[in-house]
């Protein structure tokens, strides 16, 4: 690859939201943020940590081996994949040595099951995973009927952490 098709110091700021843990070569694109950036500019890179999702189950083994399996799970369309990304941004941008700056974490919740919340449609999402046979189609439909049972009596709970690394450009 040629890098991004911008100058160098094109740019004020640079965002990127969950892009890394699907590129191979995450050092070369921190140089490329980093070389269209003017000086002092500003880098904003966010990540969901997929590991970090928590449901509420009956069956601990049966949702943490869902959450792992979604989060090891590189999708056609990804030339690479780490779900742990989230977490690995601090390393990512300490080891590049062209950044200074931070973390910052948010946690976001959802005890309301319905279409358009995040955790619904992640759990809608772990289906996929029974279609292609990463995990049992018994056990997503025992999953989602223990969610859709803790929905009902008002007890479901989701939530997932964003990292998100704030820095300047050295």
């Amino acid at each position: 690859s040629s890098g991004l098709p911008f100058a160098g110091g094109a740019f004020d700021a640079v965002f990127s939201l969950n892009l890394l843990e699907c590129v191979p070569d995450k050092a070369a694109l921190l140089v490329e943020m980093h070389r269209v950036l003017r000086p002092g500019g500003v880098v904003v890179c966010a990540h969901w940590d997929w590991d970090t999702q928590t449901l509420d189950g009956v069956d601990k083994a049966l949702v943490r081996c869902i959450v792992q399996a979604f989060s090891d799970w590189q999708q056609e369309w990804m030339a690479a994949c780490d779900g742990w990304m989230g977490r690995r941004l601090w390393p990512a941008f300490q080891q590049s040595g062209l950044f200074e700056g931070h973390i910052e974490a948010y946690t976001l919740t959802n005890t309301t099951y319905a279409p358009g919340w995040c955790g619904c449609e992640q759990v809608q999402a772990f289906g996929a995973l029974a279609r292609r046979g990463l995990i049992a189609p018994k056990d997503y439909a025992r999953f989602q009927a223990d969610i859709t049972a803790q929905a009902s009596q008002n007890e479901y709970f989701y939530s997932i952490t964003l990292y998100v690394y704030v820095g300047q450009k050295i």
